[in-house]
Order: structure tokens, then C-alpha cells, then sequence
């Protein structure tokens, strides 16, 4: 079961794109700072990260970059999402998809389902 890293400061939404990523048939790490969340996909590999850019600590954009210094995600899909900013430039750091607050969770479990299928078939 793929798993996923939600970091976001906003503790109903957390919680909901918890149970909603979990009835689509994925593993979720909830994180409410980045520094959090960092420290926990060092602990255990996931296979996507969706993060707000607007964290009490660091920003989207810092943890993006820091995601970036770890070889083993070289290539992990990065979902953004944010209820005030723009998307970042691609220069400022590697990210898949960027989505603007608020969305559907059922657009987000889609965009997420074309970047890591679920395991049931």
C-alpha cells in the first residue's frame, strides 16, 4: 500500500485528506509542521508528499528543497496546495502538482492516482 505524507497546519483538513486518501486505498503520515514531516519521511519511505506552503515553521518551498537534498526522493511526486499563494516558480524548488485551497479531496485522490496507483488493482 503506497504511502502518502500529508503535512498541513490546519488540523481538519489534515484529518480529512487523511481518511479520505485511506478510503482510496493508501497508507497516510499526518504532519502538521514541516519540520515534522521531514523528520518523519527520514524515518519511513513514502511515495508522495502533499504539503501546504503556508507551515508555522518552514515554508512548502523549504521543504520541497530539503525533500530535494535526500537522494531517495529524487523523484517523489510533490503535490502543493495553498489557500492564499501562487504556485511557486520551478526554480524555487521541484514539485509535481500544485493545487489551490479549496479543492474537491476527490480531485486530489485523482491527480494523486495518476502519480501513485493504489495496490488494488
Amino acid at each position: 500500500m503506497p504511502i502518502i505524507l500529508v503535512i498541513d497546519d490546519e488540523p481538519t483538513l489534515r484529518r480529512l485528506l487523511g481518511k479520505v486518501l485511506q478510503t482510496a486505498g493508501y497508507r497516510t503520515l499526518l504532519a502538521e509542521t514541516g519540520t515534522e514531516g521531514l523528520h518523519l519521511l527520514t524515518r519511513t519511505p513514502i511515495d508522495a508528499l502533499i504539503c501546504d506552503l503556508e507551515l508555522p515553521d518552514i515554508t512548502g518551498v523549504e521543504v520541497c528543497r530539503a525533500v530535494a537534498a535526500l537522494p531517495q526522493y529524487a523523484n517523489l511526486p510533490i503535490i502543493l496546495i495553498s489557500g492564499g499563494s501562487v504556485a511557486p516558480h520551478p526554480s524555487e524548488c521541484r514539485y509535481t502538482q500544485f493545487m489551490r485551497k479549496p479543492f474537491q479531496p476527490s480531485s486530489l485522490v485523482a491527480r494523486l492516482k495518476q502519480l501513485v496507483p493504489d495496490d488494488s488493482g
